[in-house]
């Protein structure tokens, strides 16, 4: 009987730590979720050679590179898992700043910070 009592102690135990486990990693994708989906509102950005488009909600623009300030470089803990940071920036005359996930994309791969520190160096703050 004390086996028996050892051993379904023994069990609940793995079995609550299991689900502690499970809860942690369940929480930690919900607070991604909420800061995808509810801080950030920039929904699609589009960067071509001459001028980019950004828009989310209550944001709709449009412009070129020179316009372009405040450029920096963030590391983020949530918010998105593959790339490890952000990216913030203002444009000219409007001093709400936009977030996005500072990717790695084109050829040769460089992130985003990177691409746009070469169109307009006088950008970084």
């Amino acid at each position: 009987m004390a086996l028996d009592l050892f051993l379904a102690a023994l069990c609940f135990a793995y079995g609550a730590i299991f689900n502690l486990v499970a809860w942690v990693a369940a929480l930690l994708f919900l607070g991604d979720l909420y800061f995808r989906l509810r801080h950030r509102r920039v929904r699609k950005a589009l960067f071509y050679d001459d001028h980019f488009e950004v828009s989310g909600w209550g944001v709709s623009l449009e412009g070129r590179y020179d316009s372009v300030e405040n450029l920096r470089r963030v590391k983020a803990v949530l918010g998105d898992f593959r790339t490890g940071s952000r990216m913030w920036f203002s444009l000219k005359g409007d001093p709400n700043m936009l977030v996005l996930p500072n990717r790695k994309g084109g050829k040769p791969r460089t992130d985003l910070y990177s691409w746009l520190l070469t169109k307009n160096p006088r950008a970084a703050s």
